[in-house]
């Protein structure tokens, strides 16, 4: 059994769900696949500026950065390469500005006990 990990990271949430929805609609409509997808927790960065920097110690000014995240897995019977170089050269070629892709793979390979040595 194969799994594919598709790791999508994004600063804004909206273009996130938006490009999620396009590759899963992409891989279910034409390839057939079951895409499950779940959300990963929202990376938070804060950032602390001093407004003035002699005076006024207590005048701070405070920004965040939040980075989204989802992944989707699409699970194979078996593993197929052709299927493999096909889900690849899709995200290698989708173009969804403001997101970030990451590919993993994951095999399972079964050991056959029942071999006889002579």
């Amino acid at each position: 059994m194969t799994k594919i990990y598709i790791k999508l990271k994004s600063f804004e949430s909206n273009q996130l769900k938006k490009s999620s929805l396009y590759i899963k609609n992409i891989l279910t409509l034409i390839f057939h696949f079951n895409v499950s997808e779940v959300s990963l927790p929202v990376k938070r960065r804060f950032i602390t500026i001093m407004k003035s920097p002699h005076k006024y110690k207590k005048a701070r000014e405070q920004y965040q950065q939040l980075v989204y995240k989802k992944l989707l897995i699409i699970e194979l019977n078996e593993k197929n390469q052709y299927f493999m170089n096909i889900i690849s050269n899709i995200c290698k070629n989708i173009h969804l500005p403001g997101v970030e892709i990451e590919l993993f793979y994951k095999y399972k390979t079964e050991i056959n006990l029942n071999l006889k040595l002579n």
